[in-house]
């Protein structure tokens, strides 16, 4: 990988305003970044598809709702993300641009998601903000429960 190399200077000739460096990583291969985003795109691809599987689960497994919808919607934000870089050609400003957004987007998103659900129910249903889970569990064990138990040898 090259030294980064200063792209432009940017004068401060307009009053109130510093001047500015536009620095830049020039370099001929881009395997890093190849390898770098396929690796994360398949580590999302896997934790979308594993989330909507867990959607059947019973209510023991709600955690797997949220990671689903988070994994989701990253997946859309990325796509668009990597649309609008290529429509863009060689405006770099607008590419910049386009990747800050998908970046606190995406961090946005992570936040509601998993957090979302747990303040709604602290701050606007405060009654069912209760440490006992008996309404999430009934009495009687799941099929999970019933199979694991089998092979353990425990029935």
């Amino acid at each position: 990988m090259n030294q980064p190399a200063v792209l432009e200077e940017l004068d401060a000739t307009t009053p109130n305003t510093l001047p500015t460096l536009v620095v830049t990583c020039l370099t001929e291969n881009i395997g890093f970044l190849v390898v770098s985003l396929a690796y994360q795109s398949l580590l999302v691809c896997l934790c979308t598809i594993i989330g909507a599987m867990s959607f059947k689960y019973p209510a023991n497994f709600n955690e797997a709702k949220c990671i689903a919808l988070c994994s989701m919607t990253i997946m859309v934000i990325w796509i668009a993300f990597i649309i609008t870089f290529f429509a863009t050609g060689s405006a770099k400003e607008l590419q910049n641009i386009a990747l800050s957004l998908a970046v606190v987007m995406s961090g946005y998103a992570v936040l509601l998601s998993m957090f979302g659900p747990k303040m709604y129910i602290i701050l606007v249903r405060p009654a069912q903000n209760t440490s006992s889970r008996s309404h999430h569990m009934s009495m009687e064990p799941d099929r999970n429960t019933i199979l694991w138990q089998q092979i353990k040898g425990h029935v």
